[in-house]
């Protein structure tokens, strides 16, 4: 069944974030029923640095819609991120699995195993918040602003600041939190 309404993506939005905005637009009960709605019902919620289950949101979203799953992956994951420091097979396999069921992606990135540190929390620039809820009314989470070693916004040239999500975030992770109802 397809979705009647999906929000567009903003410009180097996560799908993290696309997804727990459209949960927050359409007040669904939980987000993981929201989840399983636009990822398939067998996922456990959208990733923020390799989503899955990405060929169900495509083929869920509204007619007419402009997305394709290679510009959904190129322009709103981590993947571009990471593909240049992996195997031509191993990032394959990743973006293969981010379309479908999402299984073995971490341990093909090595992320699971690595001495790079990955951000703790969600993080944000305090005035891309701002100029955002002028503008749109709204804010969203970034992909740049995710990126492990990335710690002051390009575009502002600020310190990136740590949104604590509490317990609930670090026990279901996968369960999009929008920048809205948090910052």
């Amino acid at each position: 069944m397809k979705i009647a309404y999906f929000p567009d993506f903003y410009p180097d939005e996560l799908v993290y974030s696309v997804a727990a905005r459209y949960i927050d637009h359409l007040q669904f009960p939980s987000q993981i029923a929201g989840t399983r709605n636009l990822f398939g019902k067998h996922t456990k919620g959208a990733s923020i640095d390799f989503p899955y289950g990405l060929q169900n949101l495509l083929d869920e979203m509204p007619p007419h819609h402009a997305y394709s799953i290679d510009g959904i992956i190129q322009k709103f994951t981590l993947y571009p991120y990471y593909a240049p420091f992996l195997h031509v097979s191993k990032a394959q396999f990743i973006y293969e699995q981010m379309k479908w069921s999402g299984i073995g992606i971490y341990s093909a990135a090595g992320t699971s195993n690595s001495n790079i540190i990955r951000p703790r929390w969600l993080r944000y620039c305090p005035v891309c918040v701002e100029s955002e809820r002028k503008l749109l009314g709204e804010c969203y989470w970034h992909r740049l602003h995710q990126i492990a070693g990335v710690i002051i916004c390009p575009i502002h040239h600020v310190y990136l600041e740590d949104c604590q999500l509490g317990a609930a975030y670090m026990v279901h992770p996968h369960l999009p939190c929008s920048a809205i109802t948090i910052l």
